[in-house]
Order: C-alpha cells, then sequence, then structure tokens
C-alpha cells in the first residue's frame, strides 16, 4: 500500500467506478461482493465472508493490541426514474463521480480501503 496521495486517490476513483458499475440492489449484491473480495485479496489482505458480508484484516493486524473496525455496505437502492443518465455507467463531470452508489456508500468503502 501506498502512502502517496495521487496514487491513492487515483486508486480510489477507479474502484468507486467499478463497483458502480456492477448492479448491487440490496440482497442482489452477490457480483459486486464478488469484485470486492478480489480486490482485497489481489491487494495482498485476507477476507472472510458470509454471505455477502466481505471483511478483510488490515496486515498490521495483531490480536493483542486495541483494535478498531471500519465499517460500510456495498448495496444500494433500486434506480429510480428521474435519472438522465444510466445509473450504472460512473460519469465524472466538473471533479464530481456520479452513478448509483457513488455517495451511500461507495465512496466509503473505497476510502476504506485505502487506510
Amino acid at each position: 500500500m501506498t502512502t502517496d496521495y495521487a496514487t491513492m486517490t487515483a486508486e480510489a476513483v477507479s474502484f468507486l467506478k467499478s463497483i458502480i458499475s456492477i448492479p448491487a440492489i440490496s440482497r442482489e449484491e452477490n457480483q459486486v461482493a464478488d469484485f470486492v473480495q478480489k480486490y482485497i485479496e489481489e491487494v495482498g489482505m485476507q477476507t472472510g465472508r458470509k454471505g455477502n458480508n466481505v471483511w478483510c484484516l488490515s496486515p498490521m493486524f495483531k490480536i493483542e493490541k486495541p483494535t478498531l473496525l471500519l465499517n460500510s455496505h456495498i448495496d444500494t437502492v433500486k434506480p429510480v426514474n428521474g435519472w438522465r443518465k444510466d445509473p450504472f455507467t460512473p460519469r465524472e463531470e466538473n471533479g464530481k463521480l456520479y452513478g448509483l452508489g457513488s455517495n451511500d456508500a461507495g465512496a466509503s468503502v473505497a476510502t476504506l480501503l485505502q487506510v
């Protein structure tokens, strides 16, 4: 993992674009759970999974040390009428990223995986 903030930001945005592109309606988020688990494992972290709940341990985890849990979710609501563009196609406009789940809670998941 890097501490180069430009690289970390680019990786987080790339990850976020990927999960926006995968429909993850509540109770139907198995494809995004598969993606997230594979992503975590590819960066070298140990994962666990129950259903569509995916977790990982920091490589710095030590059982004898105090533990901090960082938590979010990967499912989204169903897209409602009113989307002017495909909600599963991430798009950047004026420095902002749009797409279903980009804020709730894709950006949180992307950020948590960078820290």
